[in-house]
């Protein structure tokens, strides 16, 4: 990896590797895009659902801040996923405002269905990419990651050692001036 680093340069490397990263979560995005419109859903009920399923009883706040959107603009999504049977939302006994969300059967079938080609897609680029390189893909990624979601994600303290790269001083992009 080292080779790859300092035959492209550092800066090069690293728009190569947006570059890879916006592709791929594009063609992963595509894989449930069909399955999605066919019930009138977008990317943001799907993200919603996701999140959902993977953590029963988060709060709409947790979503929100998550997502990163506003509340109201996941209000329409989440409308249409308690509408359609998949979300299910109870108010919290120790504080009425919070909403806590837990997927339905449904939802996690529909989750399963329109995972199911991003699943084929990740282990057919893992088997192709072989299982070496697994490991450093995944600390790759977790560090990419901000602290507070990889937190939210891995709960576990066995993971805290991960450096947050998000909070690390950026280098300007300033023209060296020639002293006269």
């Amino acid at each position: 990896m080292k080779d790859v680093v300092n035959a492209l340069g550092e800066e090069e490397w690293a728009a190569d590797a947006l570059s890879l990263l916006l592709f791929a979560r594009l063609a992963l995005a595509a894989d449930a895009d069909s399955e999605l419109a066919s019930c009138e859903f977008g990317r943001t009920h799907h993200r919603i659902l996701f999140l959902v399923a993977h953590r029963p009883g988060v709060t709409i706040g947790e979503i929100v801040t998550l997502l990163r959107l506003s509340a109201q603009a996941i209000q329409g999504p989440l409308r249409g996923l308690i509408d359609a049977g998949m979300i299910e939302q109870q108010s919290s006994e120790r504080d009425r405002r919070k909403r806590h969300l837990n997927a339905t059967a449904i939802g996690e079938e529909f989750l399963a269905e329109i995972s199911n080609g991003q699943f084929e897609r990740i282990a057919n680029a893992r088997r192709r990419a072989g299982d070496d390189s697994y490991d450093g893909f995944v600390r790759f990624m977790r560090a990419l990651m901000e602290k507070a979601d990889r937190e939210w994600l891995y709960p576990s303290p066995k993971f805290a050692h991960i450096e947050d790269i998000s909070k690390r001083p950026t280098r300007a992009k300033t023209k060296k001036r020639k002293k006269a």
